[in-house]
């Protein structure tokens, strides 16, 4: 496959018919920008498959510029991520165990293993 025909799939799949395909090939912002635009489609799509995901991410990884393709790449995890629901907290930002809670100690201290002895969490040691 060459860039060119990466790009003109990829753009055709998403159905963005509005960018120049020599234009993004030619220039590598203008490149970036079209993958963005391809993972944001791609990312809000209501029928979202994992497989054309893994096709999309590969494809956008052979681009000779490496940063463009890593910046696409990382756009399309952050927007799954944004669209999945969170994760129970006990605040800070942190998931809900003895071990990660604020203010247990949770950097493998021994107040860490006390706390998992009484609690029973096993993601403590």
């Amino acid at each position: 496959m060459t860039l060119r025909s990466d790009v003109a799939e990829l753009l055709a799949e998403a159905g963005i018919g509005d960018v120049d395909v020599d234009e993004a090939v030619a220039d590598e912002h203008a490149r970036t920008a079209a993958y963005l635009r391809v993972v944001s489609a791609a990312a809000s799509s209501p029928s979202r498959d994992r497989d054309r995901d893994r096709a999309m991410v590969a494809t956008i990884r052979r681009d000779p510029h490496e940063m463009g393709a890593k910046v696409a790449v990382v756009a399309l995890v952050d927007e799954i991520a944004r669209k999945r629901p969170a994760l129970p907290s006990s605040g800070g930002g942190r998931t809900n165990c003895c071990r990660r809670s604020p203010g247990s100690g949770w950097r493998g201290t021994a107040r860490s293993s006390a706390a998992a002895s009484t609690t029973g969490c096993s993601t403590c040691p």
